[in-house]
């Protein structure tokens, strides 16, 4: 059975404490992969207050869904690297959602560094949303593209 509750507060940039009014849990978004690929890493949306189903098993909660509509899907983003290490790192979109990468589904030939800008689809795979075909870009290319986004505003 599904009890109602919704988010207390947001703890980190995937960690919620969620209650049902008389006890809470904590809520880590990798422990929900089905919302998380609803809401296509979309975590924005999850604010305090944001009403919430869930399950108890085991005095964790599982199953969650969350009472928010997804944001419309995009076919490409531009993010900026905000991490890296050596295979992987996390890009942050315009929204300040962060999205995994991993360095090998780099397309073109420039070497991803923090600061860089990208250009990049998203791709929902067992549960995990991550950035994917991605293109370094130069600012310059930011500047004379329509349809890129800059995140930080650097035109």
């Amino acid at each position: 059975m599904k009890s109602q509750g919704y988010i207390q507060n947001h703890i980190a940039s995937n960690i919620f404490r969620v209650t049902d009014g008389r006890r809470s849990w904590i809520l880590k978004i990798r422990d929900t992969p089905a919302e998380a690929v609803r809401l296509n890493g979309h975590y924005c949306q999850i604010v305090n207050g944001t009403p919430c189903a869930f399950e108890i098993r085991n005095d964790r909660i599982c199953d969650v869904t969350f009472g928010v509509d997804p944001l419309p899907v995009v076919e490409h983003e531009t993010s900026e690297i905000v991490s890296r290490k050596d295979g992987w790192g996390f890009c942050e979109r315009e929204c300040g959602c962060q999205l995994y990468f991993q360095t090998t589904d780099i397309i073109t030939f420039e070497k991803p560094t923090v600061g860089s800008f990208i250009w990049h689809k998203v791709k929902t795979a067992n549960g995990k949303v991550r950035a994917c075909e991605i293109e370094i870009i130069m600012p310059e290319k930011v500047r004379g593209n329509v349809g890129f986004k800059s995140p930080r505003k650097i035109l």
